[in-house]
Parts: structure tokens; C-alpha cells; sequence
């Protein structure tokens, strides 16, 4: 895939699953506190937290690969074209592959809800500075060990679209707590 629609589809179902995401946050309590009727079940607003966790650590890998292709660029070749974002797709689907997330990535609900949608805003922003700097193709002279899904050796832009992977198959997971309590997500956000 070309680097320019390879930059777009990412920013594109970031900017929609964090804004879909960030409209959870303006709901009320009651709404954000329902969950799937099992012991170690996330309410609804831990997922939303945990997605903003995962992509604050996401993105600090994220930065720092960007740095390393800004410096690698000024002495290697590279090419427009970046790795498959296909198979990435498969983070999106629960259920596919089991996976349990580090004590570092598991919400504690220590942050208000307003403050996880200002975050999940800035995340996005920063994720756009980011790939803005490496918009010419540069973003394949890195690879960083993804160990979810056995991944292996992915580019940094396979690195940003697990970010939106992420993000959602927490929002699969997020509207089938809805219909198994019979709440529907906000009208105005909408998923890519």
C-alpha cells in the first residue's frame, strides 16, 4: 500500500474510533458502569480507559520509532510502498486470539471520565503529528516487535494501525455489552 492511503486509513479510523470513544465518556454513570454479567468483566468505561492506557504506551513506542527512522532516512533508502495493514485487522475481531493485557495496561478507573476523552483526543492529535513526519515512507526503516497476535517485526505504520485495531475491537466488545443490556451507543459518533 501506498504510504499517502496507508496515512489516511489510519488517521481516518483513529480520528472515528476515538471520537466514538471519547462520546462514551459524556454519557452518565449508569450507562458507563454496565457490563457483561461475569467476575472479571470490564464496565463499559474500562474499556475506554484501557484503550486510552494502551495507546499512551503505544504511542511513547510510537515517538521513539519516529525518531529512529528520522535519523536512519538521512543514510538508508526507502520506499513508498509500507507493510500490509491487512493483517493487522484481525486485532479488531474479539474473540480471534486470546490475549491478556499487562498489570500496566488494566484500568484501575483512577481517571475522571472527562479526562480519558481529552486524552483520547490528544492521542489522536499526536498520532497525526507523528506520522506527519514520517509522511514520505520513511516509517519503514524501523521495525518493532509487536508480541500480540504473534505479530513478529512490524513498520511503524503497522504500529499506528494496531493502534486503531485496538481501539476497535474494544468498541465490538463495547456495543455487544450494549445489546446483551440493552443500552445503544451515542448517536452522534460514528465508527470507520
Amino acid at each position: 500500500m501506498n504510504v499517502v492511503r496507508a496515512i489516511e486509513v489510519i488517521t481516518n479510523e483513529l480520528e472515528g474510533a476515538y471520537s466514538y470513544l471519547g462520546a462514551l465518556c459524556r454519557k452518565d454513570d449508569d450507562y458507563l458502569n454496565q457490563k457483561l454479567p461475569y467476575d472479571d468483566s470490564w464496565t463499559i468505561l474500562k474499556h475506554v480507559e484501557h484503550t486510552y492506557l494502551t495507546g499512551y504506551f503505544l504511542l511513547l513506542t510510537l515517538d521513539k520509532s519516529v525518531s529512529k527512522c528520522l535519523k536512519r532516512k538521512k543514510e538508508l533508502q526507502y520506499s513508498e510502498d509500507v507493510g500490509s495493514l491487512e493483517e493487522i485487522n484481525e486485532i479488531s475481531m474479539p474473540g480471534f486470539f486470546e490475549w491478556n493485557p499487562p498489570k500496566h495496561l488494566i484500568p484501575k478507573k483512577k481517571l475522571p471520565k472527562t479526562e480519558i476523552e481529552l486524552k483520547l483526543k490528544e492521542q489522536v492529535v499526536q498520532l497525526e503529528n507523528l506520522l506527519d513526519q514520517i509522511s514520505d515512507g520513511s516509517g519503514t526503516l524501523c521495525k518493532v516487535t509487536m508480541t500480540v497476535h504473534k505479530l513478529g517485526k512490524i513498520d511503524v505504520y503497522q504500529w499506528a494501525y494496531f493502534l486503531t485495531q485496538h481501539a476497535k475491537f474494544h468498541i465490538k466488545y463495547i456495543v455487544n455489552i450494549e445489546e446483551k443490556t440493552a443500552h445503544r451507543p451515542p448517536q452522534t459518533a460514528r465508527v470507520r
